[in-house]
């Protein structure tokens, strides 16, 4: 009896305290993903503060430090935890929103404290936080202090100053860190006053005992330089609250059950993880690649009388607005796209992401007259979308075909519509073609050419500038320019024309030149104003790098480009090389 007393009170306390140990780490590993969660909502709610200041720097870039009307610029970007915007030119603070009612100019270069930050800030040419501070006009804030450097068209940079962004706190992330108070969580917010500091201060506490936590979780990240870290606990500590006979009568059979549940769960969340990332398009919210075959089968399989038109649709020069904008200006165009295919087609219609720039939609209970005219409709629609400021513009292709008239199952549907899209783009994009015998013939290779290979295979010199007399900037030049001039790469094309197209004409032929053209291009616009092109023809000298000075004929072309604006295409052959042809000293091609 004795033994078996013994033997049952140690199993019982090994019992109690594994459980209390086991639950205790549990809670701390689910507090320690919410703490994470949390502390990546806060670095949010900071990093919408600092883009505030990386657009009016932007602004100020863009203006080439003059921003005429930086009240209104400064109003857009105010909001209820923004207090002030500040522009501080070489370090001197000239204006700021709101206004003052007595406005007098403050050189931060005078304040020792913040030369610091400003100084750090300039050198790192990047946004940093200050604070928390307090300022007797906005209370306790933090400022965000975004160095501003200018181009001068060369690659080279110069300081213009500083945009400081002053926000409240804890209204900046009063939200975030209410929510996790609502959830039963006490926290402490901790934070490097500066990129500088060696230390770090107490931002915001749900405490009133100056921030005292016993055994917080606590995950740290940084942003603007500044080190924060959220330190969490459960309001009234880690505890458990079994109840000794329940563990002594039950401890078994709740692990037990738990453990199984636990796995279950567990193997469920990976299930649908994998699922989600298997049949749904992560960026656009779309069904992917193998969940709209699947969902395209499915309705051909279960409801084969059902016609169906399958759309293959993709975003024209997709690689340009990659290439002019940026990848994140792309994901923003996909976006779009799926958004606005979403609204223009029925419902029941079949949605997929299928290709990097590529959707297909499968319409359902529709004749392929109605479809068509749908189709068509979408594709008419000019696109375009906001992107840091600016507006891009684009537009959409489409191939499609019918079930059952034109294909007898789902592979030979898709098949269809994608030759009736490559006929779309072979067209010159921007249009919607209904699958035809004839495309099964049409070569792909016609697509395959890369830029590099067209500019090698121009007969001649050419180039391409901005049709802006003012700057004349250089956008493209091919290596036939580039010998021509007696440059040794791209590279050395750039040092020696400084990429301005006057600046390798021979000097006394610039004025004439530059009369000549727009001479020509100002009659053409008014005589033929319908005109999508407008050409001029010149002759000139050019001055190659070592000196020489070569005789050369001129033939351009004006246009428009959505991404450039108005641009010149310019054909430049020597002259010596065009007399000989015309006089039969040169008959080869």
């Amino acid at each position: 009896m004795v033994v078996v007393g013994i033997a049952l009170a140690l199993g019982v306390v090994f019992g109690v305290g594994w459980i209390h140990s086991f639950e205790i780490q549990n809670k701390k590993a689910r507090v320690e993903d919410v703490t994470k969660a949390y502390s990546e909502e806060l670095c949010r709610d900071l990093q919408n503060a600092i883009d505030k200041s990386e657009a009016l720097e932007a602004a100020i870039v863009q203006s080439q430090g003059d921003l005429e009307d930086f009240k209104l610029a400064a109003r857009m970007l105010m909001t209820s935890d923004v207090s002030l915007i500040e522009l501080a030119p070489n370090g001197v603070i000239t204006q700021s929103y709101p206004e003052p009612s007595q406005f007098s100019p403050i050189d931060l270069n005078k304040n020792k404290d913040a030369l610091v930050v400003l100084d750090y800030a300039k050198e790192k040419d990047e946004p940093v936080l200050y604070g928390p501070l307090s300022i007797p006009a906005v209370g306790e804030c933090i400022a965000i202090t975004d160095p501003v450097y200018l181009g001068d068209g060369n690659g080279a940079k110069t300081f213009w100053g500083y945009v400081i962004l002053t926000v409240r706190v804890p209204a900046v992330y009063e939200n975030t860190l209410g929510a996790l108070g609502s959830l039963g969580y006490d926290y402490n917010l901790s934070s490097t006053v500066s990129p500088l500091s060696s230390g770090s201060v107490l931002v915001s506490s749900s405490l009133n005992n100056g921030g005292s936590l016993d055994d917080p979780v606590g995950h740290s990240f940084t942003i603007g330089d500044c080190i924060w870290t959220l330190s969490v606990e459960p309001r009234g500590g880690w505890r458990f609250n079994g109840s000794v006979p329940f563990i002594v009568l039950g401890v078994l059979l709740v692990a037990a059950i738990e453990s199984l549940l636990y796995l279950t769960l567990k193997t469920r969340q990976q299930e649908h993880t994998l699922h989600r990332l298997a049949y749904q398009d992560a960026l656009t919210g779309l069904l992917s690649r193998g969940g709209f075959m699947q969902k395209l089968d499915m309705q051909i399989q279960q409801n084969p009388e059902v016609p169906v038109t399958a759309a293959f649709l993709d975003l024209d020069d997709f690689k340009v607005i990659n290439d002019v904008h940026g990848h994140i200006a792309g994901d923003e165009a996909l976006i779009h796209m799926g958004r606005f295919l979403e609204e223009s087609f029925p419902a029941d219609s079949i949605i997929g992401r299928t290709g990097g720039d590529e959707i297909c939609v499968a319409i359902t209970n529709q004749t392929p007259e109605q479809c068509s005219a749908l189709i068509e409709g979408v594709i008419a629609k000019e696109q375009e979308i906001t992107y840091r400021g600016k507006t891009i513009r684009f537009s959409l292709s489409a191939g499609y075909s019918d079930y059952p008239s034109q294909a007898r199952d789902r592979s030979e549907l898709i098949v269809l519509a994608d030759e009736a899209l490559y006929a779309a783009k072979i067209g010159g994009k921007h249009e919607a073609r209904h699958y035809a015998p004839f495309m099964a013939h049409i070569k792909r290779e016609r697509l395959g050419f890369s830029a590099k290979a067209l500019a090698s295979g121009i007969p001649g010199a050419f180039l391409i500038y901005k049709a802006d007399p003012a700057s004349e900037e250089i956008l493209f030049a091919n290596d036939s320019l580039i010998h021509l001039l007696g440059c040794d790469d791209f590279d050395d094309f750039c040092r020696y024309t400084k990429l301005r197209f006057q600046s390798f004409i021979y000097p006394e032929d610039r004025a004439a030149v530059e009369e000549s053209i727009w001479n020509q291009i100002e009659s053409q616009q008014k005589t033929e104003e319908s005109r999508q092109y407008l050409e001029d023809y010149v002759e000139y000298r050019v001055v190659t790098k070592d000196g020489r000075v070569i005789p050369v004929i001129d033939v351009g072309r004006l246009i428009h480009d959505e991404f450039h604006g108005d641009i010149f295409f310019v054909f430049i052959h020597e002259r010596s090389l065009i007399d000989g042809v015309s006089s039969g000293q040169n008959t080869s091609h």
